[in-house]
């Protein structure tokens, strides 16, 4: 048996996954939405660690949130009028070239837009193999519709 030999010590990492950092232009490192078991760690590296909050530079805004703030130049009951493939001739428009919707109150938004879509989509049900038809909305199933 080899004297140098040790056995392996099991290592506790104590970071967490997928932790975001920055490093500014001082060379000082940000950590962006720290976890509170990183506290201690974060300290003991630099007792003068501490939390701030702050508005993020050059973060963009969550889709979601941009979707509900971008409005098309129709009111939500004109989508309901405007045929299916229209919708998705608009919807790509729109997502080449975000700057070309409009901003306004009473105006349907982007969200809608999407929401319509999804609506029309699960009426008549085409999302997997079966390709059946059926109106998800109305809380129809497959084994309902093959039942004699």
């Amino acid at each position: 048996m080899n004297s140098f030999w040790q056995p392996r010590k099991k290592v506790v990492s104590m970071f967490r996954t997928g932790i975001k950092t920055r490093i500014l232009g001082d060379g000082c490192i940000e950590i962006v939405d720290p976890d509170m078991e990183s506290l201690p760690l974060l300290r003991a590296i630099n007792p003068r660690f501490r939390i701030k909050r702050a508005v993020l530079q050059n973060v963009h805004k969550p889709r979601l949130q941009s979707t509900k703030e971008q409005f098309l130049p129709m009111g939500i009951a004109d989508l309901i009028n405007i045929k299916t493939g229209e919708l998705w001739d608009l919807h790509e428009n729109i997502s080449l070239s975000p700057q070309a919707v409009s901003h306004g109150k009473g105006k349907a938004s982007l969200l809608d837009l999407k929401i319509e879509l999804a609506a029309r989509a699960l009426r008549r049900c085409r999302l997997c193999g079966r390709k059946c038809g059926i109106n998800r909305i109305a809380g129809n199933s497959i084994s309902n519709s093959l039942m004699i």
